[in-house]
């Protein structure tokens, strides 16, 4: 049996994953980018070593051009490279207008780039997907069998199962034991106003393992991680590689399927010369992230210039002053991904959840405030006080986006139309928000400082899905539960775009869940 999976992210690999431990044969096409040569020494040379032996130099480069500012990273750079980002520009073309989506053709996909955040979602927030969350338990197990997790056992447990056999914390940092010390005191509180909270559960290996230390709170995170603690599903093929049934084939862009009572025709092209290539296959799985898979779909059903929407979690971020400095923060050791979680449920406000992340210091708020704060004790005592907050919205009270593909007649390329599509909600629930975190912010030693809440273009927080979504009984541009599209029975959508709806909780863990779940129950049918 020829079974192929399109895509190396998450979805991608836990899909092979499911099929392969069953003993099936998988054959892999990615495109695959990787990291330039030259900064991958870089990052296995202080890989060798710890920080304390790290160069100036060394750490400069890894850093890299990337830049910050009150608006947040214009773009996440990793080990200084925008490699996740780039596009075969002689194969595709992607025009956004009023969005700001990236989406990726590297090996991993925009694991090698995410914030490693790993909650499963809330019965209350997938309501209108027809599976539900004892479907999905089983397959959050499977996906912890080969990632690790850092988590703390905390009231955050009282809501989300930890769904894994091991899990370790990472140690918080000085200002993150001072924001949870006093979400412990008015707990009565927050509870009043609708708020749980806990430490950020994150897809990085806290503990030691064959030999090394684990995390050594380098404070690199945010750059990326020299000894790739952080999850990343490229760390995954290898394993993968280890079933003599398995195949990894990169250099390919796969246009569009052909689907017939003989099996699929998968058409695709080199990434080196745009020749074209076709493979014969029984079964296909798409994981190629939403927007590709997207495409393919469309161009696969001839419909070109059909409108979809691709449904977006709503970012925004805002600050938030501690009453109380922590000294030398510039100093600390400590870990640079979300520190602590909170979660928003108001009925008043929505019937759905918000998910807020809590980063204390990194050292792009220090690069950021050199460039407007030219004294070092003023931006000292800011920086002792400062932490982000990163909000998300449910795709229901969310911004969305429609996509259509159109290609010339005659030409080879095509090109992908977004455009962002405002919903009349999002920025009222917002303020709502911050009306709810201001609330409480006294008892927390906090103030939100007004007028610098930042939202977003919709797309920017990579949380977008559901643009042929999962339904009971699917029509035109719907997908069944094992999420294959109306018009195929042996193509089957495991990333995002299958998705019912967008909930604000991090979407990585639930897409490999999910995936896994349709590799594993779609030979069943």
């Amino acid at each position: 049996m020829a079974i192929f999976v399109v895509g190396s992210g998450p979805a991608g690999v836990s899909a092979a994953y499911s099929l392969l431990r069953t003993g099936l044969p998988v054959t892999m096409l990615d495109v695959g980018f990787r990291l330039e040569s030259q900064r991958q020494q870089i990052v296995d040379r202080l890989a060798a070593g710890m920080p304390e032996s790290w160069d100036d130099q060394s750490l400069d480069d890894l850093r890299g051009p990337t830049k910050a500012s009150a608006r947040g990273l214009p773009q996440k750079l990793v080990y200084g490279s925008d490699f996740p980002y780039r596009v075969p520009a002689e194969l595709i073309q992607i025009n956004q207008h009023k969005t700001d989506l990236v989406i990726s053709h590297a090996l991993g996909g925009l694991s090698t780039a995410w914030g490693a955040n790993v909650l499963p979602f809330l019965a209350q927030d997938i309501t209108n997907w027809p599976i539900g969350l004892a479907e999905l338990a089983p397959y959050y197990r499977a996906v912890f069998s080969f990632v690790d997790l850092a988590a703390r056992e905390d009231r955050l447990a009282q809501l989300f199962p930890f769904h894994a056999e091991r899990h370790q914390p990472l140690q918080l940092s000085r200002q993150a034991e001072a924001l949870l010390t006093d979400l412990e005191r008015h707990r009565e509180t927050l509870t009043h106003h609708g708020f749980e909270y806990g430490q950020s559960r994150l897809a990085v290996r806290a503990y030691p393992k064959s030999g090394d230390a684990g995390c050594v709170y380098c404070g690199l995170c945010l750059y990326g991680c020299p000894y790739k603690l952080i999850y990343c599903s490229a760390q995954t093929l290898p394993e993968l590689q280890q079933f003599p049934n398995f195949k990894y084939v990169p250099g390919y862009y796969v246009e569009r399927l052909a689907e017939s009572p003989a099996g699929i025709t998968i058409h695709a092209r080199r990434v080196a010369d745009g020749q074209t290539q076709q493979f014969s296959a029984e079964r296909v799985f798409l994981g190629c992230g939403t927007i590709s898979t997207t495409k393919i779909v469309l161009e696969s059903l001839g419909a070109l210039n059909q409108e979809v929407l691709v449904r977006d979690s709503q970012y925004f971020l805002t600050p938030l002053l501690r009453f109380h400095p922590v000294p030398d923060v510039t100093t600390e050791r400590l870990y640079t991904l979300s520190q602590i979680c909170l979660l928003l449920r108001d009925p008043a406000l929505s019937p759905r959840s918000v998910h807020m992340l809590v980063y204390t210091y990194n050292d792009l708020y220090r690069r950021a405030l050199e460039r407007l704060l030219p004294f070092r004790s003023v931006r000292n005592s800011l920086l002792a006080r400062l932490m982000i907050v990163q909000g998300y919205l449910h795709s229901e009270d969310s911004a969305t986006l429609t996509m259509r593909v159109e290609r010339a007649a005659g030409a080879d390329l095509a090109r992908v139309i977004l455009e962002g599509r405002p919903n009349p909600r999002t920025r009222a629930m917002i303020r709502q928000v911050l009306r709810c975190l201001r609330a409480v912010a006294p008892g927390l030693r906090s103030a939100i400082v007004p007028f610098m809440t930042h939202v977003v273009a919709p797309g920017k927080s990579y949380h977008v899905g559901a643009s042929l979504p999962m339904r009971e009984r699917p029509g035109d541009f719907e997908c069944d539960r094992l999420g294959r599209p109306a018009g195929f029975t042996r193509v089957h959508l495991v990333d995002a775009s299958c998705f019912s709806s967008v909930p604000a909780t991090n979407v990585t863990l639930t897409v490999m869940a999910n995936a896994y779940r349709i590799a594993d129950q779609a030979l069943q049918s």
